[in-house]
């Protein structure tokens, strides 16, 4: 099973500036959501990459990942 923090750091490297990311049940945990719908199993995330790319964004808690 992949961890969100393992996700996430693939992600940084790879989706282009202008990316947004939807995420469904599970929410990245060190990105900061641009806006959310639902809740429950039936709650979404939007992120945008740029903002999570922002070092001041981002939690330094990475051994959680």
């Amino acid at each position: 099973m992949w961890q969100m923090g393992v996700l996430e750091e693939k992600l940084l490297k790879e989706l282009p500036e202008d990316a947004r990311v939807i995420v469904c049940s599970f929410p990245f945990p060190h990105w900061p959501h641009s806006c959310t719908a639902g809740s429950g199993l039936n709650q979404v995330w939007a992120y945008d990459v740029h903002t999570a790319r922002e070092p001041s964004r981002r939690s330094t808690h990475r051994s959680q990942a």
